[in-house]
């Protein structure tokens, strides 16, 4: 089988622009004091990749996450689910969410879709949009914290489009979460190599659709890694300079290869530039599909 390769969509301005964010983002840590918790978040993805006996998050880790995303409803993630409502001009922007509603919405009518799940969705405005757009489709929307009801209050909500609370992985595993097409967007990027793995295992779905974060690289005139360099049994960290990432650290994969490792055929793998936030920052997306797909989900 032809192994797929990643295509870097990026252009000269578009590196750039990266390069400003991250210098920037730097000096703000520095002078707003927040380097010693940009480091700490670092060591600890750095240390957490190298366990190799916590392949999955622990029920202290389920309820640490709980509580921190709880608090995280108030005015202001308000405000931010109002200002990244996805709408039928799917092409005018390159934001994430308008992304995996672009692309749904070729599965959908292409391929005939007929349930979508959304895994560490949290506020889910692709869901809200494509469930009032194709009242036939069932969509399901998974994130850890108990109240996504509160969360997902200002969007409008469709019968077809439900709302479930839980840690994604076991519910797979339990056999609770089934879709013909299972959405990761800023998720994998959380889990390490082995993590990722057992989702993969557990997962029965036709295409799968990660739109993460990127990495940046300090070497050469290019800001970006190419994913398909990455060892594809090794979780990586984003960076070896957080203060560069504005604190932000997470993990990459070579999600090309451990895909075709479980049994997916890639259909599209590119490094391109989108917004979050109202900030430009590279995000690696694939389309994947089931080799050998007989029906399900």
């Amino acid at each position: 089988m032809t192994r797929a390769t990643t295509r870097i969509a990026l252009s000269f301005k578009d590196r750039l622009r990266d390069r400003r964010r991250s210098l920037l983002a730097g000096l703000r840590l520095r002078f707003g004091g927040f380097c010693h918790h940009a480091i700490q978040r670092y060591l600890e993805l750095e240390a957490h990749s190298a366990v190799s006996k916590r392949p999955r998050l622990t029920a202290d880790d389920i309820e640490g996450l709980k509580d921190h995303q709880v608090r995280e409803v108030d005015n202001s993630w308000e405000r931010r689910s109002r200002g990244i409502i996805t709408d039928d001009n799917l092409h005018s922007g390159r934001d994430q969410y308008t992304e995996i509603a672009a692309r749904m919405v070729r599965l959908i009518e292409e391929q005939g879709i007929k349930s979508v799940v959304n895994v560490g969705s949290r506020v889910d405005t692709s869901a809200a949009y494509l469930a009032k757009r194709y009242p036939g489709v069932r969509f399901v929307s998974v994130d850890i914290q108990d109240n996504l009801e509160e969360h997902n209050s200002l969007l409008e909500r469709s019968p077809n489009w439900s709302l479930v609370s839980g840690y994604a992985l076991d519910l797979f595993e339990r056999g609770e979460l089934d879709g013909e097409a299972v959405i990761f967007s800023s998720t994998a990027c959380l889990f390490t190599n082995r993590e990722l793995r057992l989702y993969l295992d557990a997962i029965k779905a036709r295409f799968l659709l990660f739109n993460e974060p990127h990495a940046l690289s300090l070497r050469g005139l290019s800001p970006v890694r190419n994913p398909d360099a990455l060892d594809p049994k090794v979780s990586s960290v984003s960076s070896l300079s957080p203060l560069l990432l504005g604190g932000v650290s997470f993990f990459v994969h070579n999600y090309c290869r451990i895909l075709e490792e479980h049994g997916y055929r890639v259909l599209e793998s590119e490094v391109t530039m989108a917004a979050n936030a109202s900030k430009y920052r590279p995000r690696h997306v694939v389309l994947a599909e089931r080799t050998g797909w007989s029906g399900g989900g």
